[in-house]
C-alpha cells in the first residue's frame, strides 16, 4: 500500500510522483500526488475517471491537455478541473520541467494500484516506447481498476466483453495488477524503502 511521502519514478515517460495523499490517510477523500514531468514526446493516453473528479493544480512549467473537446495549455497557478466520466489526456507542452499537483476526489485504492504498477513496469522497461502497457498486461491491470479509470479506445463494450477474457488469459500467463516487488520498490520522502 502507498503511504504519504512515497516517491515512485517512471524513467520510461519521464514522470515522478510523490503521494501527498492517500485513501486511506484522507479517509477515502482525495489522493494528492505531486507530478513532475520532463520535457519529451510522452503523452498520457485518453482516459476517464468514472466516479471521480480530477483536478491539476499547475506549479511549474506548461501544462498540455485535452478535457473533453477542450485542447490548451496552463501555466503556473492555474486550476484545471476533469468532472467524473469526461475522457482526457495530459503533457508536458514545455520545454522545461512541469510541476502540478495531480488529485482525485474521492480517493480509490485502485488508483494507488494503478500508479505503483505502471510506474514499476516504466522501471524495469516493460513500457511500449508510446509509454502503453503490453495488452494483456494492461488488460489484467485496467480491469482491477476499472473503478478508477478507463481507457477511452477500444469502445467500452469492447473493454466491458472483451477485457475480463483476456485478463484472464493475461493472468494465466503471469500477468498481475499487483507485484509486491514494486511496492518494496518505491522510495519514501525518509529515503526508506
Amino acid at each position: 500500500m502507498i503511504k504519504p511521502g512515497t516517491i515512485i519514478d517512471s524513467p520510461q515517460t519521464g514522470e515522478r510522483l510523490i503521494i501527498r495523499s492517500t485513501a486511506e490517510s484522507s479517509h477515502g477523500e482525495l489522493f494528492q500526488a505531486e507530478l513532475i514531468a520532463q520535457p519529451g514526446s510522452y503523452v498520457v493516453r485518453s482516459h476517464l475517471h468514472p466516479s471521480q473528479e480530477e483536478r491539476f493544480v499547475l506549479l511549474e512549467g506548461t501544462y498540455g491537455y485535452r478535457i473533453g473537446d477542450r485542447t490548451g495549455t496552463g501555466s503556473p497557478g492555474e486550476t484545471l478541473v476533469c468532472p467524473a466520466g469526461v475522457p482526457h489526456s495530459q503533457w508536458n507542452a514545455g520545454s522545461g520541467v512541469m510541476r502540478l499537483y495531480y488529485e482525485h476526489r474521492p480517493a480509490l485504492e485502485s488508483a494507488e494500484l494503478f500508479f505503483e504498477t505502471y510506474f514499476g513496469l516504466s522501471r524495469e522497461g516493460k513500457l511500449l516506447p508510446s509509454g502503453d502497457m503490453r495488452l494483456l498486461q494492461a488488460t489484467v491491470l485496467l480491469t482491477a481498476v476499472a473503478d478508477f479509470m478507463r481507457i477511452t479506445s477500444p469502445p467500452l463494450i469492447v473493454q466491458r466483453l472483451g477485457f475480463p477474457l483476456m485478463a484472464a488469459l493475461g493472468r494465466g500467463r503471469g500477468y498481475r495488477a499487483r507485484y509486491a516487488k514494486y511496492a518494496s520498490s518505491a522510495v519514501t520522502l525518509e529515503g526508506k524503502r
